[in-house]
């Protein structure tokens, strides 16, 4: 079977030789694809982790409310609820608004809220089986603090 690429690189953007020639027909079946060397993103941009082990989209939520439990010194009994206002596509990430594990953790700003008032973090170890086990059992606190926060979307994104 003999397969043919129609075009050559230079008229698609393409960042290797797709052709012998511009404008010949095919790409040259006998030999390998040769990328054009490129700069890695990385060289330029930098290096960018994540701040916490869980959902990007609960990132500002939970700078938000570390900064108000370390500036107002709060406790789950200080906190009658918690809303956050987030967008809608956001919302379709965190599907999970009551996790029963480590994975689920990871994407539900219920539990990023909760355990950034009771734990006053989101770390590796908060976003583990064995601490909503843990933490479920031994403090039904914990619980109800998941189960506490609205999450609604903005009105407009």
């Amino acid at each position: 079977m003999l397969v043919h690429l129609v075009g050559d690189y230079q008229q698609v953007g393409g960042h290797g030789e797709l052709v012998d020639e511009p404008g010949e027909i095919g790409p040259a079946l006998d030999r390998a694809f040769v990328a054009k060397p490129k700069e890695w993103h990385i060289v330029s941009h930098g290096l960018n982790i994540k701040r916490y082990p869980i959902c990007y989209a609960t990132h500002r939520s939970i700078d938000a409310a570390l900064d108000l439990v370390a500036r107002h010194n709060l406790t789950p009994g200080d906190v009658e609820r918690i809303h956050v206002s987030t967008g809608k596509t956001q919302l379709l990430m965190l599907r999970n608004a009551r996790p029963q594990t480590g994975l689920e953790a990871k994407f539900s700003m219920q539990f990023a809220m909760a355990a950034a008032l009771i734990a006053r973090n989101v770390g590796l170890r908060e976003v583990t089986d064995e601490f909503l086990i843990f933490e479920n059992r031994g403090r039904p606190d914990v619980l109800e603090q998941i189960m506490g926060p609205s999450i609604v979307p903005e009105q407009a994104e």
